[in-house]
């Protein structure tokens, strides 16, 4: 199920599940494809907006959902990472290497 919002003549996704984030400027771009750093710091720009108090409600709720897919987006690179060195100090331990 797919809700559209209509915002100065522009659509915006207001899909909880779609992958796209809603930028500023009205482009979207894909999540997924943003490396930790740079869906971190869209993060801290987001809390900024909101922290500053000073913008409507609805774009409020729009940049509360786009913090929320970037958060989600950051936990998972968090999670794979911290699988990977599991991994390696499980090999590690397998084959006796020291550092």
């Amino acid at each position: 199920m797919q809700i559209e919002k209509s915002t100065d003549d522009k659509n915006i996704n207001m899909d909880p599940l779609a992958s796209d984030v809603q930028r500023g400027d009205g482009q979207a771009g894909q999540v997924e494809e943003l490396s930790y750093e740079e869906a971190f710091s869209k993060m801290e720009d987001i809390l900024s907006k909101l922290e500053a108090g000073n913008i409507k409600l609805d774009q409020s709720l729009d940049l509360y959902e786009e913090g929320i897919k970037l958060y989600k987006h950051c936990n998972k690179i968090l999670n794979e990472a911290e699988l990977k060195v599991t991994k390696f100090n499980s090999l590690q331990g397998e084959e006796g290497v020291d550092l």
